[in-house]
């Protein structure tokens, strides 16, 4: 059996870039260093020697640049046996299916002057999804709201925005959720912000028809006939359902517009103080025992069993002065 080892500080870490990832991983026969590089990480070679390890890789995460391009992928034999595919194309495409078209942009594309979005919407895209990891700051989901507002206004369409929510492996970042659906400029569904739960699912229902109809009164045309193609995979599957068992069922309906939910400063600053605490007490797994550091910073530990909804009620009921 293989396992993965976190580094400790038997190296100089603080040589390193913030956000270096410390791992290696042993396998039986061999040790292999896995690491994401980061430049001006040289060190990492005498590092590797120290521990006689075998072999390494260096994960480099770029951004893709190649707008509206692909390149072939091929996939390893596992994956073909099972889909029985041997190539794939990666890069920047559209998804086409038999009903609509959806198409994707990542976190920080959302804050970026020309995001893809804006560019897939005036090819036909009408879906788009933003897997996305924001990290929280004061007044920023108004910020998030308004540059999705503003983008399915502008070009008609559904955003269907998922945010991480809690903190990060290391305990250094954290994410307010507040995952939201937004058709046409209007908000449609919102996910809680500064949220203890393990998982969170927000859902809405809407009509395609509804945004091939508003995208026929906005004065977006001239420029969407002006564009590029995208590359298109096509996919033979279809994401709605008929008219008449939406109109028909009891449990199915149109969602509508919603006031979306914006916390004030000072309701940000207790909720995550309050989410913050409680993530990293279940992760250094201290109940009952004494104070313990972390850095510069003492946090003390609670010493009553308590649950999370207790924790995060003792924290928010909390007078703020």
């Amino acid at each position: 059996m293989g396992y993965i080892e976190k580094i400790g500080s038997e190296y100089p870490w603080d040589l390193f870039p913030a956000g270096f990832m410390q791992t290696i991983i042993h396998v039986p026969t061999s040790i292999i260093a896995v690491v994401n590089h980061s430049p001006g990480t040289s060190h990492i070679h005498k590092f590797l020697e120290k521990r006689n390890a075998d072999s390494f890789c260096l994960l480099s995460f770029t951004a893709w640049v190649k707008e509206r391009q692909t390149e072939k992928y091929y996939l390893e034999e596992v994956v073909r046996k099972v889909t029985g595919q041997h190539t794939i194309p990666i890069g920047d495409v559209v998804l086409s299916t038999l009903d609509t078209a959806v198409g994707c942009e990542t976190c920080e594309e959302l804050f970026t002057p020309l995001n893809p979005s804006t560019y897939m919407g005036l090819n036909g895209v009408e879906i788009i999804l933003n897997s996305s990891a924001s990290h929280a700051e004061l007044r920023k989901l108004r910020t998030r709201l308004d540059l999705i507002s503003n983008s399915t206004r502008k070009v008609g369409g559904v955003y269907v925005y998922a945010n991480a929510t809690g903190v990060d492996g290391e305990a250094r970042m954290m994410y307010d959720g507040s995952s939201m659906i937004v058709a046409n400029g209007k908000v449609l569904e919102q996910g809680s912000q500064f949220s203890l739960k393990d998982v969170e699912v927000t859902t809405a229902t809407f009509d395609i028809e509804e945004i091939r109809s508003f995208r026929s009164s906005i004065s977006r045309n001239v420029q969407a006939a002006a564009q590029p193609e995208y590359e298109r995979v096509e996919c033979e599957l279809r994401l709605s359902r008929p008219a008449d068992q939406l109109f028909l069922s009891k449990n199915l309906e149109i969602s509508k517009e919603i006031e979306i939910k914006v916390l004030d400063p000072m309701e940000e600053i207790y909720m995550s103080t309050a989410v913050f605490l409680w993530q990293y007490l279940v992760r250094s797994r201290c109940w009952g025992r004494d104070p313990f550091p972390r850095s510069d910073c003492l946090m003390i530990c609670p010493r009553d069993n308590i649950s999370r909804n207790n924790f995060y009620q003792a924290i928010t009921d909390s007078p703020v002065t």
